[in-house]
């Protein structure tokens, strides 16, 4: 939706303006307007948020400290505010959250903010990349027959990413990769009409090379780059036997198709923002080793948490196995229990929990949990931070 009625602009500005000596604060274009006419009016004008955040900076605005995350709150809660004022929302059956990059920090934060939105709804959280597949799946299968390529450029980054379908049985694996093209061209470098010549001719070069190596039915560009007019060559080229789209808003839609994806059981995921292994607790079942798993591979990271409690029998660890859908074998990581009290066999009940910082590090946390009035609970926890 838009938040303006006069017009169809559905990109929301990430900025935050305290109008002077009141308690009314304003997000995006009318932010902007606020902060522009009234007197000395960028001194309470919030900008860069999500760098704010990331950078964990604070801004004084009339003599009052506010932190990079309570500014993105902020802004998020009057949002949502906007948008019951304008359609009567009041409930959503599920909220989607997409952003360039997902850490256990800024997950903490927006589930926080859920929370406080008192909302009976699921949530989800999405990278952009996540976002950008949804979007392209959720089209027609033409569109997706070969490669797809996204092109993003904004003032800090230019980068392509290409989405393969590799077609199985009962199944197909979706994978996204990312190369980064700043060596080639940069947004804040089409300066001149000669280095825009440069920046076009260098994209249209590595297009060509590209193109040698494998097939692709659209492309996709977004990011404010794209809006200057430099890259008239490589267009041309792109548009030859290939479609292609422009627009801003491709990661909100592809937020928003993700929903319509869950039921898709034949289709798995492997990008940024995705588990990339299979973790499993080892355990003895009628004298064969097998694991129970906790974290599947291809799943979104944020929603990989699992608990899973054990009577421990006969050994002096636990052990993981960590094996990849796209090689052979497995392997063993241990975790030593020379910590807890020393119990007789089947008499030590443990829980086991998994939980993800991101697609690449998880911690374990192995909790002594007693055995009910016979050997109560030591309190101890081992915790064991894995990197992959």
């Amino acid at each position: 939706m838009s938040v303006r009625a006069d017009d169809e602009k559905y990109v929301i500005p990430l900025v935050l303006y305290k109008k002077r000596n009141m308690t009314e604060w304003l997000i995006g274009d009318e932010a902007l307007f606020a902060s522009e006419n009234e007197s000395n009016g960028r001194e309470n004008l919030a900008e860069q948020l999500f760098l704010m955040y990331e950078k964990k900076e604070v801004m004084y605005i009339e003599d009052k400290e506010y932190s990079g995350e309570e500014l993105l709150k902020k802004y998020i809660l009057l949002l949502f505010d906007k948008i019951a004022a304008i359609t009567g929302f009041s409930e959503a059956e599920t909220i989607v959250f997409t952003a360039e990059k997902l850490d256990a920090g800024f997950v903490r934060t927006i589930r926080q903010i859920y929370r406080e939105l008192d909302m009976d709804s699921r949530l989800c959280l999405l990278s952009h990349t996540e976002a950008f597949a949804a979007y392209v799946l959720c089209n027609k299968k033409e569109l997706w027959a070969n490669d797809v390529s996204l092109f993003f450029m904004d003032k800090n980054k230019f980068f392509c990413q290409t989405m393969t379908v590799r077609r199985e049985k009962n199944k197909s694996t979706v994978f996204v990769e990312e190369e980064d093209l700043s060596g080639l061209a940069k947004y804040t470098r089409l300066t001149s009409e000669k280095l825009i010549q440069e920046a076009d001719e260098a994209f249209l070069q590595y297009l060509k090379e590209d193109y040698k190596t494998h097939i692709v039915s659209s492309v996709f560009f977004t990011g404010i780059g794209f809006y200057e007019n430099w890259c008239k060559k490589c267009l041309a080229e792109i548009c030859r036997k290939r479609k292609a789209f422009k627009g801003l808003n491709l990661y909100s839609d592809g937020a928003a198709a993700s929903v319509l994806l869950e039921k898709r059981t034949d289709l798995v995921l492997y990008c940024h923002g995705r588990t990339l292994v299979n973790i499993g607790v080892v355990r003895i079942e009628n004298g064969e080793e097998k694991d129970y798993l906790l974290s599947e591979a291809g799943i979104n990271w944020t929603e990989a948490e699992k608990r899973a409690e054990f009577l421990v029998d006969s050994t002096d660890c636990i052990k993981l196995a960590i094996t990849s859908p796209f090689y052979p074998g497995r392997q063993i990581l241990e975790i030593s229990l020379e910590e807890f009290p020393n119990r007789r066999d089947k008499t030590m009940f443990l829980e086991i929990s998994l939980i993800y910082e991101n697609e690449n590090n998880f911690e374990i946390a192995v909790e002594d949990k007693g055995f009910g009035d016979f050997y109560p609970s030591s309190g101890k926890i081992i915790k064991k931070r894995i990197s992959l």
